[in-house]
């Protein structure tokens, strides 16, 4: 029975369309939870919260991804709620015919919660954020839909973990 099974499975795999040939579009949702490094609460609760990222990206032929995300911390205290949106990169560190790694870098425009600031004072509602972590992907047979891992930090007062699901999308000519 083992048997059978990884022989369907390496079937599937070596039937599977090569990287080269599966649409370059991406959309990926991700989920987790995100540290807050400096936040002036020490309680437990406030120190993680829950994230979500929405990113819409694109393939080049060296490999390299670009697009846009959409991040958020989910929180009910209004002084703990991020929202951003990124210009993203993902740069190609291991590609293999069912894992891929990728270093992810970022820059873009994000809340400013007091919280995250030694004096509990922001000078303004918006900064900029810089985004950097790891990529990592395992594609299911046909290479249209990949799980992941994102581990990541923004501005190097957030740490985060998030498990993602992405999707191929062809682009119509």
């Amino acid at each position: 029975m083992r048997r059978s099974v990884l022989t369907l499975l390496l079937g599937l795999l070596a039937a599977s369309p090569s990287r080269a040939e599966s649409p370059r579009a991406l959309i990926e949702l991700g989920g987790g939870l995100t540290a807050f490094t400096t936040s002036q609460s020490k309680v437990p609760l406030h120190l993680a919260k829950p994230d979500l990222t929405l990113e819409a990206g694109y393939r080049l032929a060296s490999g390299l991804e670009v697009g846009l995300e959409l991040s958020a911390a989910v929180s009910s205290e209004a002084g703990y709620r991020l929202i951003g949106a990124l210009a993203i990169a993902k740069a190609p560190l291991w590609s293999g015919p069912i894992f891929d790694l990728s270093l992810t870098t970022g820059a873009g425009v994000g809340s400013n919660p007091r919280i995250l600031h030694h004096n509990l004072k922001s000078e303004s509602a918006a900064t900029l954020w810089v985004k950097a972590g790891l990529d990592l992907r395992w594609w299911l047979p046909g290479d249209h839909v990949a799980l992941g891992l994102d581990v990541f930090s923004q501005n190097l007062t957030m740490v985060g973990l998030n498990a993602t699901v992405a999707v191929r999308v062809p682009i119509p000519d």
